[in-house]
């Protein structure tokens, strides 16, 4: 996770607002291509890469999911 030289979190529950939307995405997006296949699906550590190059781009959960769909 990159760090963000202005941002400086309000208030400890700022910060838990922060880390789960950031681990949210992920979960979203992992859990969304497991219902597309209809199995339980490992994702590889490239995968993990890719997602985090989306999320880092600014990409919004909701075009990733309608992109794979």
């Amino acid at each position: 996770m990159k760090a963000r030289a202005s941002f400086k979190p309000r208030s400890l529950s700022e910060v838990i607002l922060i880390v789960e939307n950031y681990f949210n995405y992920f979960t979203e997006i992992e859990e969304h291509f497991q219902r597309r296949r209809g199995t339980l699906l490992l994702l590889s550590p490239l995968d993990w890469a890719l997602m985090e190059t989306w999320k880092d781009a600014g990409i919004p959960l909701e075009a990733v999911l309608r992109a794979s769909m």
